[in-house]
């Protein structure tokens, strides 16, 4: 319902005739307010897309640094994407369900990769996050079936909720140590997905972060961690290992790791904290508990 709401509020926006709108080849565009750049606007296209670095309107050059919200919603023809150097924003939904993008290269100089941004492009197979993107928001990537490899940068502090959810050929991703909480559903569905280290800084994993990774085998949890939601791992049947750093045991519920096999899933703990594993609630179910 909120994506729905999102989704018609951007709609009603994007109708709105501006004066400083201007076609330039084959795109729309539209300038800022203090008429310094140009964002790129709702433009049908199809075939082989490159975004120039630079557009010309009224005699004057302007450089393109915002791909608008919906900007090529639905251009299932797009099959090559090219963006310049000099962007900094990829909006919400601005490309959505593009089916046709198999390989995504982002200029150094993103920072922003908006809600819904690559919402259901199938053909990704392959995504490399350039140093200095700090935000990918809400369902950016959700249901993106086919990538199989992510590469994320340091400089990431924010992974929206779902912005990974159902990308079911993920085998592995190495998460920013710059996060300080897992945004529920982050990985949702993502049934190829078998080991997930949680960097250091993190303190809360929201629900459904890894609902539905069956192939799920091994989590490592950091020393920060004060919280898991109960419904976290729900049915992560295939859990092999938990690397647990926390020298105090987090309070955990029998609905924690519901799934999991507690007689064959091995709970690895700090030097010395066997004992306080054993006698706390929701660990003590598990039958292996070993130091690290």
């Amino acid at each position: 319902m909120k994506r729905t709401i999102m989704y018609a509020a951007l709609v009603c926006m994007s109708a709105a005739v501006s004066a400083q709108s201007f076609s330039a080849g084959n795109l729309n565009y539209s300038l800022n307010l203090d008429k310094t750049e140009a964002k790129v606007v709702k433009s049908p296209f199809s075939g082989a897309l490159k975004i120039p670095a630079k557009v010309t309107y009224g005699g004057k050059e302007y450089p393109v640094t915002t791909i608008g919200e919906m900007a090529f919603n639905g251009c299932t023809g797009i099959t090559e994407l090219s963006l310049p150097e000099g962007l900094t924003t990829i909006e919400t939904y601005a490309f959505e369900r593009c089916e046709g993008i198999s390989t995504l290269t982002l200029p150094s100089t993103v920072k922003m990769i908006g809600g819904s941004a690559f919402y259901e492009c199938s053909g990704l197979s392959e995504l490399v996050i350039p140093e200095g993107v700090t935000t990918i928001a809400d369902f950016a990537f959700y249901r993106c079936e086919n990538l199989m490899s992510i590469t994320l940068p340091e400089s990431i502090t924010t992974l929206g909720h779902n912005a990974f959810e159902d990308c079911s050929g993920l085998t592995s991703i190495k998460l920013p140590s710059g996060l300080k909480s897992i945004q529920p559903e982050l990985f949702r569905g993502c049934t190829a997905l078998t080991t997930v280290v949680i960097p250091e800084g993190v303190g809360t994993i929201g629900k459904f972060v890894f609902d539905k990774c069956f192939a799920l085998r091994s989590v490592t949890f950091p020393s920060t961690l004060t919280g898991i939601h109960t419904e976290a791992f729900r049915t992560c049947t295939g859990l092999k290992e938990l690397h647990c750093k926390m020298k105090a045991p987090i309070a955990i519920g029998t609905f924690h790791f519901a799934k999991a096999d507690r007689n064959k899933c091995v709970i690895y703990v700090p030097k010395g904290c066997v004992n306080a594993y054993r006698s706390a609630t929701g660990w003590s179910e598990f039958v292996k508990i070993v130091e690290e």
